[in-house]
């Protein structure tokens, strides 16, 4: 029950789990520390359960699933339209707030709704005990673990918040600054890999931090509305949570796109060192040095801030994949009588080349090597 696999009685109620770590004025306590993993597992799942959307969601679900199963579930209620206008239906199963305030399922700071069944009160008196043990736990465990424990801690709590679709953003994100940061080392002999795990877990704090205020947004009104003392150390707490994840997952996507990246350009290096060396590429080599030239100085003049090696690259691979697919025209002709320099020399292919190349900049801006799918090779 709730990570308690070390200390849990069998068969036992939440309350009697509560009672057994009372004192004599009913305040939580705990007789000794917490074993290192029930205090790890503990933020794991109280991190979950009370921070991100699915677990707000499971919350909200578990409650509904009570009262279908004593028959009080208020189709209704639940299926209410606010676009059909007028105001919502109470619950036709709901107690009234007297009688709520006067059970045994009343908790001081929980808010009364028009919703409140038995079993929803139940549920959150419940969710409200658990929370409060979970406190004393991990106060206990702050106490006797320390500094190390408590970075063990946060470490713990960004697992907990991992199942959170929110969080995975930043995945795309570094593998998108991973693209121009690994392309940059490249052309300046650095490691691209290191290069592409930086500029992700960078852009992945960021967008995890940003993900972390609208987690917060969503989540941290219901945990007000179920009792607890929400401040802004607690939106503090989620946002630093979802940068730290959005970090670690960013530099993921980050070393995932950048080992991709380098290994599509050795792949593609290695086949245009292979065509140039054929007897078909020698049989227009003029051709292409003319073509890969001016490809260079075109590339100087529409985008100079790109590092000339860099786009002596691009031009090298440009004019070999121009001169392979000039090559692959005449050799697909079933006449037999058009030649690679035909295709070099038609107006249609090679002035429209010219153009073309030239607005797949910012392609290769982002791509970082010549995409020969892309080019229709």
């Amino acid at each position: 029950m709730f990570g308690l696999s070390q200390r849990s009685m069998p068969g036992a109620t939440i309350d009697e789990i509560l009672d057994s770590y009372k004192d004599a004025d009913g305040q939580a306590y705990l007789a000794g520390p917490p074993g290192f993993g029930e205090y790890l597992s503990t933020q794991v799942s109280g991190t979950f359960k009370d921070y991100t959307t699915p677990g707000r969601a499971l919350e909200e679900y578990d409650i509904q699933q009570r009262e279908k199963a004593a028959s009080h579930y208020d189709p209704v209620y639940y299926h209410w339209d606010p676009l059909a206008g007028g105001e919502r239906p109470k619950n036709k199963y709901a107690i009234d707030e007297k009688t709520w305030r006067e059970s045994e399922w009343y908790r001081e700071g929980v808010e009364y709704t028009d919703a409140m069944t038995p079993e929803r009160a139940q549920a959150l008196a419940e969710n409200y005990d658990e929370r409060r043990f979970r406190e004393a736990l991990v106060a206990a465990g702050d106490q006797a673990y320390g500094a190390l424990g408590r970075i063990a801690g946060f470490g713990a709590m960004m697992i907990g918040g991992l199942p959170d679709p929110i969080n995975l953003i930043p995945f795309s994100g570094g593998m998108k600054a991973a693209k121009v940061a690994a392309t940059e080392a490249i052309s300046a002999g650095k490691s691209a890999w290191v290069a592409g795990i930086k500029a992700g877990a960078k852009a992945g704090t960021v967008e995890g931090a940003l993900g972390g205020a609208v987690s917060s947004a969503l989540t941290l009104p219901d945990l007000k509305a179920k009792g607890e003392d929400i401040g802004f150390a607690d939106f503090l707490m989620t946002v630093g949570v979802s940068a730290g994840i959005g970090s670690v997952i960013g530099g993921i996507g980050g070393g995932i796109s950048a080992y991709r990246g380098v290994k599509a350009d050795k792949a593609l290096q290695a086949e245009i060192a292979a065509y140039l060396d054929s007897e078909e590429a020698k049989s227009t080599a003029d051709l292409r040095l003319r073509l890969q030239q001016e490809m260079f100085q075109a590339y100087g003049g529409s985008a100079p801030d790109v590092d000339r090696k860099l786009a002596e690259q691009w031009a090298i691979a440009d004019a070999a994949m121009f001169d392979k697919r000039a090559h692959t025209w005449a050799r697909v002709d079933k006449n037999g009588t058009k030649t690679a320099v035909d295709y070099y020399t038609d107006p249609r292919n090679y002035p429209e080349w010219l153009g073309v190349f030239v607005l797949e900049e910012q392609i290769r801006r982002e791509f970082g090597t010549p995409d020969s799918d892309f080019l229709g090779i």
